[in-house]
């Protein structure tokens, strides 16, 4: 298995580099049996000291200028290299899955048990946000498009795009369709393009999708607010937060999985 993410930062930041290594260090932790690719823009490794496990690929972006166009510009490179990571990946069909992780995200838990079924592709739903009307899911739909009972759950509510995992053996077919549907033009309108063009791509699709077992991604600043319910899953999606919240949170989280012990030794040792 693979797991893969994309940390694009601009010069002098430092926030997706923080996250996509507070990601890594968590899947490792959770003693993650996998392989891990984080396919970055800045030149300085993630870790000094090699990780078992762990390939670290620097990817060139062109100059992305200065101001409130370079962070979109920015968010641009890093959501479009999803799927040309098809490009970067060799022999993407020696894996079981390969999953894809926004660098925002944070394991709590091993992973492994998710990627079970017959499924081709599992995808997570946003829970209660139903596809045709959510402006972040819907810019490739018809107005009035013609409803699916192939899956059942697939077309009432509009999938994240920032959590997935494709046989190994679709993983080219899966992202040269969502590169080629991006590519098009939008029929409603061309905000949050990729997602939208991800939606289109599964409500087309004749892989055999399903959701992740329920309950086991949650998104702590979005639809999963409550501490004693978004604790318990496997992997939390900071979606929604702003930066600085999202390196405030899921490094607190990482900590109490990490070092939280109830005999309160670590602290001890901490606070000395």
């Amino acid at each position: 298995m693979l797991v893969y993410t994309v940390a694009f930062d601009l010069p002098g930041w430092r926030g997706s580099r923080t996250m996509s290594k507070l990601l890594v260090s968590s899947l490792l932790r959770g003693f993650w049996a996998g392989e891990i690719v984080v396919f970055r823009n800045f030149e300085t490794p993630l870790f000094p000291v090699e990780r078992k496990g762990l390939e670290e690929v620097f990817v060139p972006t062109p100059d992305l200028g200065e101001g409130t166009e370079a962070g979109k510009r920015c968010l641009k490179e890093a959501l479009e290299a999803r799927f040309r990571a098809v490009d970067w990946i060799v022999e993407p069909e020696r894996f079981d899955w390969i999953a894809y992780l926004d660098a925002d995200c944070l394991a709590l838990r091993d992973l492994e048990h998710l990627f079970a079924g017959e499924a081709d592709l599992l995808v997570q739903p946003e829970r209660d946000r139903p596809l045709a009307s959510e402006t972040v899911f819907n810019g490739y739909l018809e107005t009035s498009e013609p409803k699916s009972a192939r899956n059942g759950w697939l077309g009432r509510e509009g999938i994240n795009a920032g959590t997935f995992a494709v046989r190994g053996s679709k993983f080219r077919q899966l992202m040269e369709e969502w590169r080629r549907i991006y590519e098009s033009d939008p029929i409603r309108h061309g905000e949050f393009r990729d997602q939208t063009a991800f939606n289109r791509l599964l409500l087309d699709s004749d892989l055999r999708i399903q959701p992740f077992e329920r309950g086991e991604i949650q998104f702590p600043f979005h639809l999963d607010k409550g501490f004693l319910d978004y604790r318990q899953a496997a992997l939390l999606h900071f979606v929604g937060g702003k930066q600085r919240d999202k390196v405030d949170l899921a490094f607190a989280l990482h900590m109490m999985r990490t070092y939280g012990d109830e005999s309160g030794l670590f602290l001890d040792l901490l606070e000395a």
